[in-house]
C-alpha cells in the first residue's frame, strides 16, 4: 500500500455518522471520499474543535486497501517535525529514513512511496502542491510567532530569564567530560600550481546542549575545522608550519594534551559574553524574520496557495462557487444514502473542474 495526500473535508452540520470525508485527487479529477469515523478516532476532539474546512487547512495522508477501501487516515500535523534540510522550506514531514522532504515544489522521488509506485504525474503534482503548500504554511505561521516587534519588552523580559536560567544550568567542566580532539595535516598538490598545506582539527562532544548551542559550539570548536592553510610552490611547506605544529601536536590528543585543551576551552568560556551572544543572536534572528524572512516567505506562501487553487480548481470547491455550496447543503441533510448524494456532487465537481496539465 501507498500514501496518498488529500484534505480532511469538515461540514459542522452533518450528522455525526456522515461527516467525515476526504477530498482526494483520482483519475485527474478532484473527487469526495466517505470514510469510517473511527479511522478519525484518535482526532475526535482534534475535529469536534474544527471550524468548515472550505479554507483547505486540513492535509491528510491516505492509504487505500487492496479493493479500494480507506484504511488509513494521518493528518499532516501529526508527522514529526525534523531539522530544516534545505533554504527552499525548511521542513521535512516524517520519521527518518520516512521524511517527506520539501525541499521544492517538484521533487522526484519520495520514501513515502513505494519504489514501484505507479502514481501518474497529475496524483504526483497534487502530492508534492500540497505538501509543499503545508510546509510553508507553518513556516510562515513560525515567522509571523517570532515577528513580534523589539518595543514588547515583556516578552523580552521573560527570555531573558530563560537564558539566565539556562546559563546557570551549564556545567562546562561536565560538558567537556568527554572531548574528543584529534590534529591531522592535508597536503593538496597541483601540478604547474602551488601546493596547498593544510592542518586540520576535529574535536567531538556528545553533549546535545553543547551540538546545538552556537556559543558552545563555537569555543569548543565542534567539527572538523581548517586551523592553518599555507600555499606555495615548494615541497618544503610542512617544514613552515613547524611553530604551528610545536603549538597544535598532530595525532589524537590524550593525557596532558588532552586536558591543555579542555582548560583552554574553560578559560575562554563565559556566562556573561554567552547571554550577550545569544540575546544578540535573537535580536537578529526576530529583526531579520520581521524585516526580511516573513515578507518573503508569505510571497512564496501566495504562489504555492495561487498554485494549488487554480491549477486544480480548489477555488471551485469552495463557498466561492455557489451552485457547489448547495449541493453539499444537500449532503448536510441527508441520513440514509449519503453515498449517492457524493457521487453527484463528484460528478459535478469532475464537469467543473477539468485538469490541464
Amino acid at each position: 500500500m501507498e500514501y496518498k495526500v488529500g484534505f480532511y473535508y469538515n461540514l459542522t452540520h452533518l450528522s455525526y455518522h456522515n461527516n467525515r470525508l476526504i477530498l482526494v485527487f483520482n483519475d485527474g479529477h478532484l473527487q469526495f471520499r466517505l470514510i469510517n469515523p473511527n479511522l478519525l478516532q484518535k482526532y475526535l476532539l482534534f475535529c469536534i474543535n474544527m471550524t468548515s474546512s472550505y479554507s483547505f487547512d486540513y492535509p491528510i495522508l491516505y492509504k487505500e486497501g487492496p479493493n479500494g477501501d480507506i484504511q488509513e487516515v494521518i493528518f499532516l500535523k501529526d508527522l514529526p517535525e525534523y531539522a530544516p534540510k534545505s533554504e527552499n522550506t525548511g521542513f521535512s514531514l516524517g520519521n527518518p529514513g520516512k521524511e517527506v522532504c520539501t525541499t521544492s515544489l517538484f521533487f522526484d522521488n519520495n520514501d513515502l512511496f513505494q519504489t514501484d509506485s505507479t502514481f501518474d504525474t497529475k496524483e504526483q503534482l497534487f502530492f508534492k502542491a500540497v505538501v509543499h503548500f503545508y510546509a510553508v504554511q507553518k513556516k510562515v505561521k513560525y515567522l509571523r510567532s517570532e515577528a513580534t516587534p523589539l518595543t514588547l519588552l515583556d516578552s523580552y523580559t521573560d527570555y531573558i530569564k530563560k537564558i539566565k536560567s539556562y546559563i546557570d544550568a551549564i556545567d562546562i567542566y561536565d560538558i567537556l567530560s568527554d572531548l574528543q580532539v584529534t590534529v591531522d595535516d592535508r597536503l593538496k598538490t597541483k601540478i604547474g600550481d602551488d601546493d596547498t598545506y593544510y592542518i586540520y582539527r576535529t574535536a567531538y562532544v556528545s553533549s546535545q546542549k553543547a551540538q546545538k548551542d552556537d556559543y558552545l559550539n563555537r569555543i569548543i570548536g565542534i567539527g572538523c575545522s581548517c586551523i592553518y592553510e599555507d600555499r606555495g610552490y615548494t615541497n618544503k611547506l610542512e617544514l613552515y608550519a613547524e611553530d604551528f605544529i610545536k603549538k597544535h601536536p598532530l595525532g589524537v590528543y590524550s593525557g596532558d594534551l588532552l586536558e591543555r585543551e579542555k582548560q583552554q576551552i574553560i578559560d575562554k568560556y563565559s556566562k556573561e559574553e554567552h547571554m550577550g551572544y545569544l540575546m544578540a543572536k535573537r535580536f537578529i534572528e526576530k529583526e531579520k524574520n520581521r524585516g526580511y524572512e516573513l515578507p518573503r516567505w508569505e510571497c512564496i506562501l501566495n504562489d504555492a496557495y495561487d498554485y494549488l487553487y487554480n491549477k486544480f480548481h480548489l477555488i471551485n470547491i469552495s463557498n466561492k462557487d455557489r451552485k457547489f455550496e448547495k449541493r453539499m447543503y444537500v449532503l448536510t441533510n441527508i441520513s440514509s444514502d449519503a453515498q449517492k448524494e457524493v457521487d453527484a456532487i463528484n460528478d459535478y465537481i469532475r464537469d467543473i473542474t477539468t485538469y490541464t496539465p
